[in-house]
């Protein structure tokens, strides 16, 4: 019963662990189009 918890638990870690990489990966491509459509934007004026 322990030995299940425990890969339950491991499971459930590493699964958050993976979401939070994926929308840290997310922002950080969202961030990066920000930047370049404002300094884009500055080139224009």
């Amino acid at each position: 019963m322990t030995y299940l918890f425990q890969i339950i638990f491991t499971l459930g870690l590493l699964t958050s662990l993976f979401i939070l990489f994926e929308i840290l990966h997310f922002s950080k491509k969202t961030i990066c189009r920000f930047i370049k459509k404002l300094l884009r934007n500055e080139k224009y004026k």
